[in-house]
C-alpha cells in the first residue's frame, strides 16, 4: 500500500526541521479536506464524528452548518464539531 510506503519514510526522517516542516503540511491539508467537507453536508445528513477523547468515533445527525463548524446531534446532545473531523455517511 501507498501509505504504508509513505509511513516507513517518514520514520528515517532524523531531521526535527524537516519533520515540523511536514508536520505542518499535513495539517495544513487536514484543514482543506475539513473545509470540502463542508459544502457536501447539508441539514439531517448523518455523520461520523471522529472525535477526541471525549467522543471517539461517534455517529450523529447534522443539525445546523456554521462558517467553521458544524452542530452534530449525538445520543441526544448537541455538539460543535470541526469540519475536519467529520465524515459523511
Amino acid at each position: 500500500m501507498e501509505l504504508e510506503k509513505w509511513m516507513l519514510e517518514i520514520n528515517q526522517i532524523v531531521d526535527k526541521h524537516e519533520l515540523r516542516i511536514l508536520r505542518n503540511v499535513v495539517n495544513d491539508r487536514i484543514k482543506v479536506v475539513g473545509h470540502m467537507v463542508k459544502y457536501s453536508l447539508d441539514r439531517g445528513d448523518i455523520v461520523m464524528v471522529e472525535g477526541g477523547r471525549k467522543i471517539g468515533k461517534e455517529e450523529g445527525t447534522i443539525v445546523k452548518l456554521n462558517r467553521t463548524r458544524a452542530v452534530v446531534n449525538i445520543n441526544g446532545t448537541d455538539w460543535n464539531v470541526p469540519f475536519s473531523m467529520i465524515t459523511k455517511q
